[in-house]
């Protein structure tokens, strides 16, 4: 009797697997793959997509890039926003519209993003 359990437990497990892998390969064949060399910096080392638009934090362009993404074949890069000189945007995370980038050790730099334009406004120094 435990033999046969454990053969059907094996056989469930091995079809299940065996689904959810066919699954895997329809959702990769349907996804849009596109390119960006994001505004000519291509240390890119983090991306935060928030409605429409990506913010990538780059690791030696002391910044991040806004590409907006809502064409995902076509991305464009729509603008690249400076931080303090010698610092890393390598972390962002955007949470109630506001993006935040931490841009070395002990700097902090907050945007709203509920308009990607805004990102734009408030320069760090």
């Amino acid at each position: 009797m435990q033999a046969a359990l454990g053969q059907a437990v094996s056989r469930l497990i091995r079809r299940s697997s065996r689904e959810h892998h066919a699954q895997a390969r329809q959702r990769s064949q349907r996804l849009p793959v596109a390119y960006s060399d994001q505004g000519g910096r291509p240390d890119g080392v983090q991306v935060i997509v928030h409605k429409g638009h990506a913010y990538v934090g780059h690791m030696f362009n002391d910044g991040f890039s806004v590409i907006d993404v809502k064409d995902p074949n076509k991305p464009k890069a729509l603008a690249y926003v400076p931080m303090p000189k010698n610092t890393r945007s390598h972390h962002l995370q955007v949470a109630d519209d506001l993006l935040l980038a931490i841009n070395g050790p002990s700097n902090l730099d907050a945007r709203p993003v509920s308009r990607p334009k805004q990102v734009l406004c408030k320069h760090a120094d």
